[in-house]
């Protein structure tokens, strides 16, 4: 370290010290406990500081996790996605009902017509049997 720490914040601050605080390995822990031999006045800033680390490092753990869990879940939604397909429903056109309606309409009119065609051809018949 170049400067030496003056509070918490300092040593949260330090590289070294988070890395010997959530991953030690030999040169840190040297260091750092030398350090704590040589300057014993600061052994309850360095313990709030390694307490500081390691929840910033378990909250900075969740939200990574919080982070990975709402990726999946969006992944799972997606594919849920796209294999449900929405089922198109087909309008059925009106033109339809309207064309049967007319059909049916024309076709009561021609049995309306062939039916007194018939009526007066049978009176004509029944008027010249009459006459004979």
């Amino acid at each position: 370290m170049d400067q030496m720490p003056d509070s918490q914040e300092d040593f949260i601050n330090n590289p070294s010290f988070r890395k010997w605080v959530k991953t030690p390995d030999e040169s840190t822990s040297i260091y750092w406990e030398n350090y704590l031999r040589e300057h014993p006045e600061q052994q309850e800033k360095i313990i709030q500081a390694i307490e500081s680390v390691k929840r910033l490092s378990r909250a900075s753990q969740e939200l990574v996790e919080v982070s990975d869990a709402s990726a999946e879940e969006e992944k799972i939604w997606q594919r849920v996605k796209e294999q449900v397909q929405t089922p198109v429903l087909k309008k059925r056109p009106y033109w339809g009902w309207a064309a049967a309606a007319v059909i049916v309409i024309a076709g009561g009119l021609l049995c309306s017509i062939w039916v007194r065609l018939l009526l007066k051809l049978n009176k004509r018949l029944l008027n010249r049997i009459q006459s004979l």
